[in-house]
């Protein structure tokens, strides 16, 4: 009886060792699980992270990419400004050189627009500066458009003979510097006219002074330090009545 009793115990006890043996193959289970899903947890942390930070490169290329855009937007507005003052200053005709007419009704105009604005267009007895104006075809050039002007001006009234004519030859460098602005005039000739009175007491209007100047005379011409007396000497022609000869 004790034998078999000793039998039945070691055959009780082999069904518990499996049990036990079956119960630390779970928990290996259960172990190998846990391990696996945080190895899985890891990964989409890890594939988390990448995505924020690809996303954060993204957005900062967008920023970059709207930063060129505004930059390239500024230059062409700025270069559009350019072009368009380019295309004013060429619409009005002036250039650094001078002023070009653009037709012969409209050269006409700007030499008397000139005149008027280097002496006024009045005398200071009230008269129209201008008598009379001429734009012709300068014959004496081989360049076409080449233009002459012949103005006949009233003069100043003044104290002294010697003060209308130091008058008229002031004004003429007012309107030759003014003239040769335009870059069809090749040549001008100013006509000053003033009241003479003769032995027998009658004034009439006569041509006192005549001032004839080119192009090619004007260039060597330093206006800012020129002494108007020195017309005689440099002018393309010269000539003052007696009368303005008188003290």
């Amino acid at each position: 009886m004790q034998g078999r009793n000793i039998y039945s115990q070691k055959t009780e006890n082999k069904p518990i060792q499996q049990t036990r043996q079956s119960s630390s193959s779970v928990n290996k289970n259960n172990r190998g699980s846990s391990q696996s899903s945080q190895k899985a947890n890891s990964t989409k942390q890890g594939v988390n992270k990448a995505k924020e930070k690809s996303n954060g490169g993204l957005f900062q290329g967008c920023l970059g990419c709207l930063g060129v855009m505004v930059l390239l937007g500024i230059v062409i507005i700025v270069v559009f400004a350019i072009l368009g003052d380019k295309d004013n200053s060429s619409e009005s005709n002036v250039t650094t050189t001078g002023i070009t007419a653009t037709s012969e009704q409209g050269i006409n105009e700007q030499v008397s627009s000139l005149i008027a604005n280097a002496v006024g267009d009045k005398t200071n007895n009230d008269e129209n500066k201008i008598i009379e104006l001429q734009v012709n075809d300068h014959a004496g050039t081989q360049a076409e458009g080449d233009k002459i002007v012949v103005a006949k001006l009233h003069g100043n009234d003044n104290l002294s003979s010697k003060m209308i004519k130091g008058g008229m030859q002031l004004e003429s460098i007012k309107i030759f510097k003014k003239l040769f602005q335009l870059n069809d005039v090749e040549e001008v000739d100013l006509i000053w006219q003033f009241p003479t009175t003769d032995k027998l007491g009658n004034s009439t209007l006569n041509t006192v002074l005549k001032i004839n100047l080119s192009r090619s005379t004007v260039t060597k011409i330093s206006w800012d330090g020129f002494d108007k007396d020195n017309f005689a000497y440099v002018a393309d022609s010269y000539w003052e009545h007696p009368s303005l000869r008188k003290e």
